[in-house]
């Protein structure tokens, strides 16, 4: 961990970068290769401890990719200031017919991704799909008035939380099957956090992004990024150590 704050300290002071990009891939959300950014300003939060929430620390959780799930990828539509020839001569009724079946065509892909990957992330307690934007806006504009539903479409779903129509979980491996009865109290676990082991936590994932994302022989290095230019050779080349 000391290691590993020297190196963001200097990139800070020394250098002035205060974010780098991340190499996602493809396999890691059962998609196509992607892009995340860290900001310095939550690696400070790491190393001092912020933002941890213990109650999730030792929950294992899988994600649907964002990106691959959203609006336009399940939704055709066509730009009417630059449509292709043959829409051109198509008639109001073909078009909506080609517009309906392209849409189709995408659904149909998402649909493919979505059960794939539940397959591939089934070993999680919960499954997240982040979606549902518009309404969590709306939900917002409204002074958080949850409007009031006369059916309740999934029963891990209760009225009146912000997850209704803005979050879509599956909570897998509850005694092998989807749990029926959410509202019941669980059993405190005796599995407890001491100090050793969210110090333990904190030195994986800065070990993690040390040797993985800002390291030019890391697995999620970004050829492409700032830490990938001759200027900041210095602090994505040093000696990687075994481990």
């Amino acid at each position: 961990m000391k290691r590993f704050q020297k190196w963001y300290s200097r990139a800070s002071t020394e250098f002035d970068i205060s974010i780098f990009t991340v190499r996602v891939p493809g396999e890691i959300f059962c998609s196509s290769e992607s892009l995340v950014t860290v900001y310095f300003e939550d690696l400070h939060a790491l190393y001092h401890r912020k933002r941890l929430d213990l109650k999730i620390v030792n929950t294992h959780v899988g994600f649907l990719h964002p990106e691959r799930i959203t609006e336009p990828s399940h939704t055709f539509s066509l730009d009417e200031k630059n449509l292709p020839e043959h829409v051109k001569m198509m008639t109001p009724d073909e078009r909506r017919a080609s517009v309906d079946m392209k849409t189709h065509e995408k659904m149909l892909d998402v649909a493919a991704y979505i059960a794939t990957t539940l397959v591939a992330v089934s070993e999680n307690d919960i499954i997240y799909a982040p979606y549902g934007f518009n309404s969590f806006k709306r939900f917002f504009q409204q002074l958080g008035k949850q409007p009031e539903r006369k059916e309740i479409l999934c029963h891990k779903q209760t009225v009146g939380t912000v997850h209704c129509g803005y979050y879509v979980c599956e909570f897998l491996r509850v005694n092998g099957k989807y749990c029926a009865n959410y509202d019941l109290v669980t059993c405190k676990s005796d599995r407890q956090l001491d100090d050793t082991s969210i110090q333990n936590i904190q030195r994986d994932k800065c070990s993690f992004i040390h040797r993985e994302c800002a390291h030019k022989r890391g697995r999620f290095f970004d050829t492409t990024g700032i830490l990938s230019l001759p200027e900041y050779d210095t602090l994505s080349n040093w000696p990687k150590p075994t481990p």
